[in-house]
């Protein structure tokens, strides 16, 4: 037998020893499978970005809005350093309620089939989280100083679906549209730089104050 029909004999049954004597690990199997599935269902990172962007305009908008309208009560009972404390604070707040909200777009996106959420994430998971947000607000002026009953809490839920529901359908059937707001989107991300370094300055606050 010549030299290359031993190797090309024997090379086979070597792979196979290895295998016996070091078999695959199923967990690692299991793992890349996992990584795969993930992959193949979680929504670009860009428009994941463009939801994150829009995500933190609102959050970091409405906490300043509160803090600017209890800002003369602060004054009146806390020193400087505290008021700005507790601006920083709220900016701390609002960087990870809007990671919260956001990776829990992309989770439901990764859940639900793909064309009802990740298929134009960008536009789809925004247009949501408008919705919600406004449907949020319009709760809150209307809660005074009592809750409202379970019966207008539901009818208030589905008007908000129902709004929410029949704008993805609109922006999913016109593509002149659809541009438009993903244009509007970019100029969100532009905010970005301004509040995310807020955010992460208010997390070192945070620790700084309740480490030292």
């Amino acid at each position: 037998m010549s030299r290359f029909a031993t190797v090309f004999v024997v090379a086979p049954m070597l792979d196979k020893c290895s295998d016996i004597i070091s078999p695959p690990n199923p967990d690692m199997n299991l793992l890349k499978l996992i990584l795969a599935v993930f992959r193949k269902r979680m929504p670009s990172w860009s428009e994941v970005l463009s939801v994150f962007s829009v995500v933190v305009f609102i959050t970091y908008s409405w906490e300043i809005w509160i803090y600017l309208f209890g800002l003369p009560s602060l004054l009146f009972y806390l020193g400087a350093g505290q008021v700005i404390s507790v601006f920083f604070y709220g900016m701390a707040f609002a960087l990870l309620e809007s990671t919260l909200v956001t990776s829990g777009a992309a989770v439901l996106s990764m859940l639900l089939p793909s064309n009802w959420l990740k298929d134009g994430f960008a536009y789809k998971g925004s247009l949501v989280v408008m919705v919600a947000a406004m449907s949020l607000a319009y709760i809150r002026s209307h809660l005074g100083a009592n809750f409202p009953p379970e019966r207008q809490l539901l009818q208030d839920l589905l008007v908000s679906v129902l709004i929410c529901v029949l704008l993805l359908i609109v922006f999913h059937n016109s593509a002149r549209s659809r541009k438009l707001l993903l244009m509007v989107l970019e100029r969100f991300s532009i905010l970005l730089y301004l509040y995310l370094p807020l955010g992460i300055i208010g997390l070192l606050v945070v620790l700084v104050r309740n480490l030292l």
